[in-house]
């Protein structure tokens, strides 16, 4: 019995998310190596493993038997597998470029609870670089459907059993034989529940609950891990009362994504690399060419996501900070909502007006502006026509260009002279230069004689002038 002191640890007094009928077959197993008395069935064989092969660019990953947190002393007696094994053929077919995509085949009752938890939460960080399912052929059970629920999809055979979301302990008791034999162990303890759950007294009272307080731990953790994994009510996950379920109505229950054989899932996912195929059809090039172009291309694929990731994380953060973005760019909307105004010195918010005093503004300050280009166009090109003056003047030229335009104003002059045209300077009285100054701008403007006396009025002669008519 020494030999088997850690294994009857390993087995007894533990939480196991395996189905009932493969705690009795442990219990057969281990019946004359460990001289347990009763009867103990075997209900189920041991399966024999196998390795994990590569279809195509699938990399197939049998999961057979029942699994353990590490292999050991029960590998040769049960056909078991250890869930460190498992994680590392993933991360073996993570590793490898020529596989894009990961399935696990399983035909497992489950397994101990120690390791199953997070051999499921490293396939949920897995699945996000290469997809992940699993299906079941024929039995994906206890911890087999916790670590199944993690993939990326879940597949069933029709005659498959998913489910038996529970959790089991067993306990040995050996008072009766001990009594037989003469027996009675002493222990020798510190702590109520140092010795709870030992073979040689029976299971009652505060051990019971002891034990029974380790399972309904499990248990809660199981439930909590499958509702979100599938995107269940943790209430349909504990209403299935660890029943196992064939493959529609597991399908019915959101246990399972689809029902289908095992060919028919190698032909759906084969379907999800059309490149592979189009590009082999196209393209001539040996292995080496082609493993590089797939490398390349897993590359890019993650620069796009690692891109795509930095993006969206910069859009949280301008949203979080009520910037907002359109097509025309981003801002924030209270800046946009503003309609500012620079007049007289001051920058004046029209959104904060009225609408008839904000329009009414808007009109003063276009003729205020228009009335100080029109006097310095006159000023600087007195004979050139007002509004290609104006636009001129206020087209921010350079010093050049503008002694260029103040000397063919000049020669414009001379020209007018020269054909005996008189000068409106020659004019003495202030009246005959202003109606002189109309006339000429109504004729050059092609505009009649009130808008043109209008115009004349804002420039700085046409000041002059009726300053000098008043006084």
């Amino acid at each position: 019995m020494k030999q088997y002191v850690h294994l009857h640890e390993m087995v007894f007094n533990k939480p196991h998310l395996c189905t009932p009928e493969y705690a009795e077959t442990i219990l057969a197993v281990l019946k004359d190596r460990m001289n347990l008395e009763g009867s103990f069935d075997i209900n189920s064989s041991s399966k024999d493993p196998k390795e994990a092969n590569l279809n195509g660019d699938l990399q197939i990953i049998p999961i057979v038997g029942s699994m353990v947190h590490r292999g050991g002393s029960m590998d040769a007696m049960s056909g078991i597998q250890s869930y460190q094994y498992i994680q590392g053929q993933i991360q073996s077919a993570l590793d490898n470029p020529q596989v894009k995509q990961i399935l696990l085949e399983m035909d497992s009752p489950g397994g101990s609870v120690a390791g199953a938890f997070d051999l499921k939460d490293f396939i949920i960080e897995a699945k996000q670089k290469k997809p992940i399912y699993a299906i079941a052929k024929d039995t994906m059970a206890s911890a087999a459907y916790l670590i199944g629920s993690a993939c990326t999809k879940v597949y069933a055979t029709q005659t498959a059993g998913v489910g038996s979301i529970g959790v089991v302990a067993m306990h040995m008791d050996q008072t009766e034989k001990n009594k037989k034999e003469g027996l009675k162990p002493t222990f020798i303890y510190a702590g109520d529940y140092k010795v709870a759950g030992n073979p040689h007294a029976e299971l009652e009272g505060q051990a019971l609950s002891y034990l029974q307080e380790s399972v309904m731990d499990s248990y809660e953790m199981f439930v909590q891990a499958v509702a979100s994994n599938r995107g269940l009510d943790e209430k349909v996950i504990r209403d299935t009362e660890a029943r196992v379920y064939r493959g529609e109505k597991a399908k019915e229950l959101g246990l399972v994504d689809e029902v289908m054989s095992m060919d028919s899932l190698l032909e759906t996912l084969a379907s999800n690399n059309p490149k592979r195929d189009s590009m082999s059809k196209g393209m001539k090039m040996d292995k080496e060419q082609y493993e590089k172009l797939e490398a390349d291309i897993a590359q890019v694929s993650a620069d796009l996501e690692t891109t795509k990731a930095t993006n969206e994380t910069l859009t949280k953060a301008l949203l979080d900070n009520g910037f907002k973005i359109t097509a025309d760019g981003i801002f924030k909307p209270e800046e946009d909502a503003k309609e500012l105004l620079e007049y007289n010195g001051s920058t004046i918010d029209l959104s904060t007006m009225p609408e008839a005093a904000a329009t009414a503004l808007k009109e003063l300050a276009f003729k205020d502006q228009d009335a100080a280009l029109t006097a310095k166009a006159s000023a600087e090109l007195p004979h050139f026509d007002m509004n290609v003056a104006k636009a001129l003047v206020s087209a921010n030229l350079s010093e050049d260009v503008m002694q260029a335009l103040k000397a063919a104003d000049n020669a414009l002059n001379d020209l007018m002279e020269e054909n005996g045209e008189a000068s409106v300077d020659d004019m003495t009285d202030p009246a005959e230069k202003m109606d002189a100054l109309v006339k000429a701008y109504s004729e050059e403007n092609k505009v009649d004689i009130h808008k043109a006396r209008v115009a004349v009025a804002q420039t700085a002669q046409g000041r002059e002038l009726q300053k000098a008519m008043k006084g």
